[in-house]
């Protein structure tokens, strides 16, 4: 197993049957691996509960039953190409129902539903100011969701961000060294916020540093040009020797 002699001592992906879909988890895993020399992880698994994936510097966990073509197809249509959608078809059906509640003029429903009309409003107008919610490629949504979760694992093992010394590739990394590239991250984080150059990231990356991370990363390993505080982040966070 391939998984096993080059990344990690575990690997448990047995359920996922798609040929296509393991080859992008698989390149994603190799080109990144040795281009960023990761150290090898504990473990490939499976992960449980609404993520699709999950990462640290330690461990990778894959929701196998998201990792169907059918599942991956949906994933890409919800967050790219109709992101925004399921709020407009909420909003809808809110105005149909207030025009129902006002013909019975039932007080209580009619409220109720005024509220939900607004606060979808709401919801509807913040998502207009971004590109997609999630960082995927059209085709290769799998190595998508991979490159981001190793985005996680950059971070947790370059300068420990997510568990401190836990599973740093230099467990003699001073702390000087980790605050100075992690603080400089999060004032970009609050920048990009502030700016609005987390538009053309995602909304997820809007969640935290973290997450602007791991989506920044998606986008910069398959070249797509970022806002230039992000590009130039990572450019020289990937190539530095502070951490050897």
């Amino acid at each position: 197993d391939w998984m096993k002699s080059n990344i990690a001592d575990k690997v448990s992906l047995r359920q996922i049957k798609d040929v296509n879909i393991l080859n992008q988890i698989t390149i994603s895993l190799k080109n990144n691996f040795e281009k960023y020399k990761l150290n090898r992880l504990e473990k490939i698994t499976y992960g449980k509960g609404r993520a699709t994936a999950s990462a640290n510097g330690g461990s990778l966990f894959i929701n196998q039953k998201k990792f169907t073509k059918i599942e991956l197809d949906k994933a890409y249509k919800n967050n790219v190409t109709e992101f925004g959608e399921y709020e407009k078809n909420r909003i809808f059906y809110y105005k149909e129902k207030l025009k129902e509640a006002e013909k019975l003029k039932n007080e209580g429903d009619i409220g109720y539903y005024k509220l939900q009309i607004i606060d979808t409003e709401k919801k509807i107008l913040a998502k207009t100011k971004y590109k997609r919610f999630n960082a995927f490629e059209e085709n290769n949504v799998a190595k998508s969701i991979i490159d981001h979760e190793i985005g996680h694992i950059i971070q947790d093992q370059y300068t420990g961000i997510d568990n401190g010394k836990m599973f740093l590739r230099n467990k003699n990394l001073s702390h000087e060294v980790r605050n100075k590239w992690n603080f400089e991250w999060q004032r970009i984080y609050r920048q990009a916020k502030r700016e609005g150059l987390i538009y053309e990231i995602s909304e997820y990356a809007s969640a935290d540093y973290y997450e602007l991370f791991a989506e920044s990363f998606s986008l910069y390993v398959r070249g797509e040009k970022l806002p230039d505080i992000i590009q130039d982040y990572l450019e020289r966070y990937l190539t530095t020797k502070d951490f050897d």
